[in-house]
């Protein structure tokens, strides 16, 4: 929810959800804008674009198109100059390990490795479907800083035309790092850990 809540949605708006599975972000937006515009929800996974619209018939939501998409490959062709674009990545799932205690036993260094290429990859694709004024939003539920801070600093640097947006919903201002980003850690108010970063193209 804080995710949702960090794009700003707004009626009339047009979204993109780049990871979108199993739907609970799009279907969120979908009710702070109001049902009124359009947004678009990726999975890459033909089970997963089933929960989705499960989700969003099961919420009365109108203005969600679900589409079968390989997020690293070119988006801009089909989703161009949108409003604001969601990349919530697939990660190593660090923050939420309480919930997830096979983690503890499944993950691997080397993994990390292919998640980091896998993350840069879905990010550089999805900046490239956000308007000039447009806000991209970078989340993972990892506390690693690969694949958070590292991540998004590494991508500013080769990105001129995006700036880190520090302005955040009213709740998670005690969240805010010095660099502006979102950093919530396990246990904080009962949370599971959670990054987020807003960037705003210039």
């Amino acid at each position: 929810m804080f995710a949702s809540y960090c794009m700003e949605p707004k009626p009339g708006q047009t979204i993109l959800d780049t990871c979108a599975a199993p739907g609970g972000k799009s279907t969120h937006m979908a009710a702070l804008m109001h049902n009124q515009g359009k947004l678009y929800a990726l999975d890459i996974h033909d089970h997963r674009i089933a929960l989705i619209k499960e989700n969003a018939a099961r919420l009365g939501v109108r203005i969600l198109e679900v589409q079968k998409k390989d997020a690293t490959e070119d988006l801009a062709s089909a989703f161009p100059n949108m409003d604001r674009v969601l990349t919530d990545v697939p990660c190593s799932g660090l923050g939420v390990v309480r919930r997830r205690i096979d983690l503890k036993w499944r993950l691997r260094p080397q993994q990390l490795e292919g998640l980091t290429e896998l993350q840069s990859a879905i990010l550089e694709r999805a900046s490239e479907c956000v308007r000039p004024g447009g806000l991209l939003v970078y989340c993972t539920c990892t506390l690693l800083k690969r694949e958070n801070e590292q991540m998004v600093n590494h991508f500013l640097a080769r990105h001129a035309e995006f700036h880190v947006e520090k302005m955040v919903p009213k709740p998670l201002e005690k969240y805010r790092t010095a660099d502006g980003f979102v950093q919530i850690l396990p246990g904080d108010e009962n949370l599971d850990g959670f990054f987020i970063a807003r960037l705003k193209r210039i």
